[in-house]
């Protein structure tokens, strides 16, 4: 790469600029309707066909691509200072003034959706554990007991880790460039690198988390296992008595 390679509104910043912002929020909104679907699912009981997600997916996405895809027709994109990357709405005319201004937002929508959605049903699982823990004292269920406190330990582990990705990842992204609006602020070529790999890794983890975090369903299933143990154990013991 030459050193114009990066020159504001060059076609190469350009189509950086509009690849690189645009598939990292569209993923990131991904995973945030996908946990919106499962709050909504698994703590209100709304389960619609699966066209009608589609079309609401397809009605959240395609705003971010027009967005994102308006500073690459009128060739507003520029490398930030450190000259490490390209973003859109760096310079921002009158008219796109408030679109710089969504930008920001573009990120802590979904990050915070994500968040809450993830929480309210990592917390509904936790009562859940606790009740199931109760019925387990109660029978004076050792085994169970046990099973239950590593499922809760596990369930808090998946809460530290989402509230990580989500926000300590992407809050220092959204920060900046909220300061770069309002005060001016350049973020220096350290910071730039940093925040670049912030989001990378993020967005690495995203899926794990979309995958592995399901605990309405992993903590019922795993109790269930530990009780069809525990009733097997018993009937062997009775059996040898």
């Amino acid at each position: 790469m030459g050193p114009d390679y990066y020159k504001p509104g060059n076609t190469p910043c350009l189509i950086y600029s509009f690849v690189v912002n645009s598939s990292n929020r569209i993923e990131i909104y991904t995973v945030g309707f996908l946990a919106l679907m499962r709050y909504l699912i698994s703590c209100h009981g709304i389960e619609l066909k699966a066209r009608v997600w589609l079309i609401s997916y397809g009605f959240v996405i395609a705003p971010i691509l027009a967005l994102y895809l308006f500073p690459l027709v009128t060739r507003d994109a520029n490398p930030l200072p450190s000259q490490l990357i390209c973003v859109p709405f760096l310079k921002p005319k009158p008219e796109t003034f408030v679109l710089s201004v969504i930008n920001p937002f573009i990120f802590i929508i979904p990050c915070w959706i994500s968040t809450y959605c993830y929480f309210v049903i990592g917390i509904k699982a936790y009562k859940k554990l606790n009740l199931m823990r109760n019925e387990a004292v109660a029978t004076n269920d050792t085994f169970l007991i046990k099973a239950i406190k590593k499922q809760k330990l596990n369930l808090i582990f998946q809460l530290v880790v989402v509230f990580t990705v989500f926000n300590f990842c992407f809050m220092p992204v959204y920060v900046t460039i909220i300061l770069r609006i309002t005060r001016g602020y350049k973020r220096s070529p350290i910071a730039d690198a940093i925040m670049s790999e912030l989001i990378e890794v993020s967005r690495s983890i995203d899926p794990i988390i979309t995958l592995i975090f399901q605990p309405e369903l992993n903590h019922e299933f795993k109790v269930f296992l530990t009780k069809l143990k525990a009733n097997i154990k018993s009937f062997i013991k009775k059996l040898f008595k």
